[in-house]
């Protein structure tokens, strides 16, 4: 998630504020547009990640940026904020908020709705044996995601696992 652009379209900016705190430890740019007609445009500048909008905000125009965005982009995502109704003018939102919720809980929802990798590769750097293979049972046994897990005992091992999963080659 980190370095990926936030785009919060609402008359005031109480999300835009929230996101820029409840986000702050990802490294996020959220910019904020308070005026619908001019909603296309940014849209257009940035190409966001993530898109918390007002459904008041949704023009044709608009509209039809997203869904192709939807479409050409898979990671792509459209909130709802606000009392407005879900669905209004044919948007298939992936999330809807009508208050700024509780960071724990906005965190909670927000983290259900984005997209996960099938199989997660997880390096456990473990100078206990007994440890590393008790990690290494619990996650081998996960199935949505799947996990695929290298356990070395240091951290010169660690960065050389590192380098060879860069490099393409098998470390198993």
């Amino acid at each position: 998630m980190a370095g990926k652009r936030i785009l919060v379209f609402q008359e005031k900016n109480h999300w835009a504020h929230f996101l820029r705190a409840a986000l702050a430890d990802l490294l996020v740019q959220v910019d904020h547009e308070s005026r619908p007609a001019q909603a296309p445009a940014p849209f257009d500048k940035f190409l966001p990640h993530l898109l918390f909008i007002d459904p008041g905000f949704l023009s044709l125009a608009l509209l039809q940026k997203i869904k192709v965005r939807k479409q050409t982009e898979p990671s792509f995502r459209v909130y709802q904020i606000g009392d407005s109704v879900t669905g209004k003018k044919g948007v298939s939102f992936d999330g809807s908020f009508q208050q700024v919720p509780p960071a724990t809980d906005f965190k909670k929802h927000f983290a259900d709705t984005l997209p996960a990798p099938e199989i997660l590769k997880l390096l456990v750097v473990e100078d206990d044996e007994e440890n590393g293979t008790m990690v290494r049972d619990y996650f081998e046994g996960q199935k949505a995601p799947a996990f695929v897990i290298t356990c070395v005992p240091h951290g010169r091992q660690a960065l050389k696992a590192i380098a060879l999963e860069r490099s393409g080659r098998d470390h198993s």
